[in-house]
């Protein structure tokens, strides 16, 4: 069940060099021209900015608000966490974007953004100096369980932990001797390198949407995407948190509940994961993806069940999906039933991003993303909708 010995090593050296800023998309770099580190010669502060992003779990969080928390004063122990005062109260749109005024944010300190999912669940990002494009500007941050995932590796599992182990990380090295933007930029490092574990743990889903050079080049907090059930997006939909309450570590897991990876972080320079075992499967994918980095790798067919959910009641779901690397799609086809609908049967398509679309021919409507670890989305039919997920 665990993982080859020539892949743990594969897995030593990747973090290794994740945690010296080059894994994960090089320490703030990131496509689209966002998050460029910035000099460590001229430090850069948060005026003057207007700071987007997207906010998303199993689907664009949509009219959700969003929570600008930012320290007091900067220190070894940082003042009290206080709302941004140019922040206002900003909600996500319909496509789970929003916009932030972080003109009046901590100049010198990270900042902390944070909603919740349609779970009630707790997600948070944060944002700093060092990711701010000093040429022009720009400010991009994604909100996701990912992101969540690893501030917790740095043991920042609420708002408050996650703005203390940040600003006082920059301020420890700041006492150290370093200078307050290379101390900013290696807080920054850090975090970076808690990115390569998720990373490597999600192969199985994320090579079958991507591959594996597009999904480890890019960074989980600063590289754009869209909350449209495609790619990083439909990755998304094939999984959950679970835990993070008093006492109970924040993991990551598929929809079937299988835990991939464990947050057991509690500060920035004590910061990780526990050793979990991944499933045969993603060891499996894991190891192609790293053989051949420019492919796109495609599972055989494979049948999923699940839940379709909605405010009628609850039904399940069997169905079929094959996934193509092509510019044809794939198809899906099965059955759902719920006490709305009936049992129907589903005919339909899966992009070779995940994005998926699929019908009964008599109004039901399925869409959302599909990965080799499972899918998630929405469902209409008429007045009624809800969701459904599989595994």
């Amino acid at each position: 069940m665990g993982l080859g010995e020539d892949v743990k090593a594969t897995m030593t050296v990747l973090a290794a060099l994740a945690m010296t800023g080059c894994g994960g998309g090089g320490g703030g770099s990131s496509s689209g021209g966002t998050g460029s580190a910035v000099g460590v010669s001229n430090p850069v502060i948060l005026s003057s900015t207007l700071l987007t992003g997207v906010a998303a779990s199993g689907g664009p969080l949509v009219n959700a608000p969003i929570t600008v928390t930012m320290v007091s004063s900067m220190g070894v122990t940082p003042g009290a966490p206080v709302p941004c005062p140019s922040a206002g109260h900003p909600v996500t749109d319909a496509q789970g974007d929003f916009s932030v005024d972080i003109s009046a944010c901590s100049g010198a300190g990270f900042i902390v953004l944070s909603t919740t999912d349609a779970s009630g669940r707790l997600l948070m990002t944060t944002y700093g100096p060092p990711l701010l494009n000093a040429g022009t500007g720009a400010a991009y941050v994604n909100l996701t369980p990912l992101t969540t995932l690893v501030l917790a590796a740095a043991g920042g599992t609420s708002v408050n932990q996650a703005l203390s182990v940040l600003n006082s990380s920059v301020a420890t090295f700041e006492a150290g001797g370093l200078p307050l933007a290379l101390a900013q930029m290696d807080t920054w490092a850090q975090l970076v390198g808690f990115q390569a574990q998720p990373k490597m743990a999600l192969a199985e889903a994320a090579t079958s949407v991507m591959t594996w050079n597009a999904w480890n080049g890019g960074d989980l907090f600063t590289t754009p995407f869209k909350a449209d059930h495609a790619g990083e997006d439909a990755i998304l939909d094939s999984l959950m948190l679970t835990g993070g309450t008093a006492g109970v570590a924040l993991q990551m897991t598929d929809l079937a509940g299988v835990p991939l990876v464990q947050a057991t972080g509690t500060s920035v320079a004590a910061g990780g994961y526990a050793p979990l075992s991944l499933p045969t499967a993603v060891s499996n994918a894991l190891s192609q993806a790293m053989l051949y980095p420019a492919v796109q790798l495609i599972p055989a067919a494979r049948t999923y069940s699940g839940t379709m959910s909605g405010t009628t009641g609850s039904g399940t779901c069997s169905l079929t999906v094959n996934l193509s690397a092509t510019s044809t799609p794939g198809t899906l086809a099965g059955t759902c039933a719920s006490p709305a609908t009936g049992t129907v049967a589903l005919n339909g398509t899966v992009t070779s991003s995940g994005q998926a679309s699929f019908t009964n021919g008599a109004g039901l409507t399925f869409t959302g993303g599909v990965t080799a670890m499972g899918g998630a989305g929405g469902w209409m039919s008429g007045a009624l909708s809800g969701t459904w997920t599989i595994h």
